[in-house]
């Protein structure tokens, strides 16, 4: 009756209401119905409270309370809630109202204070609407790279390939969805794919990164409002990389060892084995003697030089010496 009474007074009575109900009724000690509990706060209007019934506001506040009931089971972990996310997302898309993207948003951000950027990133995916997807130096951004915390990994956050490549199909997501989002994408990943581009091309991979080059530079021209990521520094950047690509040598000849195909080893093979059956080959397997073989074989022997006699105009001791006569 009172659910009934404080809808008609006015929303905020029904919202406390509501919210008295869930406290005694739903998620009361020794139920486990955090996730329910959370979706009938987001049904009542009250989306920014709703994660307090998977962690209560006193342990995010890193606050422990004192039961006064006498309990001899173990102590549960306030935190234990956040394992419940999967569940409580589920509810809440099955179960859809006004503004409840607040709701997955503020557990978003719940999981994202607590160092569980996967499941963050999902829920800021699903609450696409209020969610920042943008650079490392916004303030406002929830998430930069799909599935890497830039909060407290924001040094090595950007090294890991799986992270743009799924920015990337996010990205292409936008796009397909119509509106801003389909014509601005994601400016603030062009420096990442510029970074990928570059590993791509180190590791002989030429067209890939002439690609990823093409691509940054017709998303920085095809623009009427030059996004702040694309920068002079960037574009000059990437002129200067594309230029060097169109200058090296393509993926086919890249490599100074050439790689046999099965044709070439197959013709080779049946090659010498008609050789063999028409005996065109020598049986006895002697190709010359050793001397015709070799690196020098072609090149003339140099001839014996005789060492020429040696004479001596010493006198011998204890002999006369000889004069001319």
């Amino acid at each position: 009756h009172a659910m009934i009474i404080s809808q008609t007074v006015s929303s905020d009575l029904y919202k406390r209401v509501a919210q008295e109900f869930v406290r005694k009724e739903v998620n009361y000690p020794g139920h486990n119905n955090e996730s329910l509990a959370a979706l009938y706060k987001v049904l009542s209007g009250n989306y920014d409270d709703c994660v307090d019934e998977l962690v209560p506001s006193h342990a995010r506040a890193g606050l422990q309370l004192v039961s006064t009931e006498n309990s001899s089971g173990p102590t549960k972990d306030a935190t234990e809630g956040l394992d419940k996310w999967r569940e409580t997302l589920t509810l809440v898309l099955s179960n859809r109202s006004n503004d409840d993207v607040r709701g997955l948003n503020a557990l978003g951000k719940l999981l994202s204070s607590y160092g569980r950027a996967e499941a963050a990133h999902i829920c800021f995916i699903f609450s696409r609407q209020l969610s920042v997807f943008g650079g490392l130096d916004d303030p406002k951004a929830d998430f930069v790279l799909l599935g890497s915390d830039h909060h407290k990994q924001s040094d090595q956050f950007a090294k890991e390939t799986e992270a743009l490549q799924l920015s990337e199909v996010y990205e292409y997501g936008l796009t397909l969805a119509g509106g801003v989002t389909a014509t601005a994408g994601a400016p603030h990943l062009a420096a990442y794919k510029l970074q990928h581009a570059v590993t791509l091309a180190e590791y002989g991979y030429r067209d890939r990164a002439l690609q990823y080059c093409d691509a940054i530079a017709s998303a920085i021209v095809s623009q009427t409002r030059r996004s702040a990521y694309h920068h002079p520094i960037l574009e000059s950047s990437v002129e200067d990389f594309l230029a060097r690509l169109k200058q090296a040598p393509k993926e086919a000849s890249s490599s100074w060892i050439s790689k046999p195909t099965m044709g070439k080893v197959s013709d080779s093979m049946w090659n010498r084995f008609n050789k063999f059956v028409s005996g065109d080959e020598d049986g006895n397997g002697q190709t010359g003697s050793d001397g015709d073989n070799g690196p020098f074989a072609r090149i003339a022997s140099s001839p014996n030089n005789s060492r020429p006699p040696s004479t001596s105009n010493f006198d011998v001791y204890a002999s006369s010496p000889s004069f001319p006569s």
